[in-house]
């Protein structure tokens, strides 16, 4: 009787023993995803063939052990027809348990200068991108994100009339001029090709000039001409007095900025008022 207890019981301890084996061998709990986000995205014009996003990503280890950080793989991808640009961020770094740190990513994307198309980039002056990407660590597990935000593209060098004025001179007729800037507006110097202007006054020519050929302007920069033109005889012919009589008249500044072959045109119309 008692050898027949004693093999139940060793029965059971074995039975007990292959139930702990079991057990001990179901895998361990993956650890919780390392918290990876973009805080924001900067925004950057480096020069007139490309823009740059720059993005502060975030990452936050929420395990109860040290994570390391082995890179970072990210792709910025324009809304419009410009194509995608990726790259990747190789690093090797500790961040312990609970710790938050910083880094930062950046992708250069380039533009169609001189393409059709290009003009219609600048004169929108932005455009939506999305950056995605993937955070990698040591023991092979990854953390994705996303952020949308924008790009900002350069500005073509533009002529515009930033005063104007007309006084009478006698019988003889009146005194026009007209104070144009070239102004760039970029954070970088950008060496304006060609630009001319011709001036209306009232539909009628009477002024064709080159302000400038080579330019260059440094980044944030403005270059000023003088314009001088009359009504008088020799531009309106005999009906001059019937316009030098006129307190007000109309005045068209017209033509082009070359940059890069690229041509800008511009047109500005306002009116004078006679001192």
């Amino acid at each position: 009787m008692m050898k027949r207890s004693f093999a139940k019981l060793t029965a059971a301890v074995s039975a007990a023993g292959a139930l702990v084996a079991c057990a001990g061998a179901q895998p361990a709990t993956p650890p919780p995803p390392v918290a990876v986000e973009i805080d924001r995205l900067f925004p950057t014009i480096e020069n007139m063939g490309a823009v740059s996003v720059t993005a502060k990503v975030v990452i936050t280890n929420p395990r109860d052990a040290a994570a390391t950080l082995t890179g970072i793989e990210y792709t910025v991808t324009p809304e419009g027809d410009l194509a995608p640009a990726s790259s990747r961020l190789d690093a090797e770094q500790s961040i312990e348990p609970g710790q938050t740190i910083s880094t930062e990513v950046a992708a250069s994307v380039p533009l169609p200068v001189g393409e059709a198309g290009y003009l219609d980039l600048i004169r929108a002056n932005t455009m939506p991108v999305t950056l995605t990407g993937v955070a990698r660590f040591s023991d092979g597990t990854t953390s994705e994100f996303t952020k949308n935000g924008a790009i900002a593209f350069p500005n073509i060098p533009e002529l515009i009339v930033y005063e104007s004025q007309a006084a009478r001179y006698g019988e003889q007729g009146v005194d026009v001029t007209f104070y144009l800037r070239l102004v760039n507006e970029n954070p970088f110097g950008v060496v304006v090709d060609t630009a001319t202007y011709a001036v209306l006054l009232d539909g009628k020519l009477v002024r064709e000039a080159t302000a400038g050929i080579g330019i260059r302007l440094p980044q944030g920069s403005v270059q000023e001409y003088e314009v001088n033109t009359s009504i008088d005889q020799a531009t309106f012919g005999d009906d001059f007095q019937k316009y030098a009589d006129m307190d007000a008249f109309s005045y068209e500044v017209r033509g082009e900025v070359v940059v890069q072959g690229m041509k800008m045109p511009f047109v500005h119309e306002g009116t004078i008022e006679l001192q």
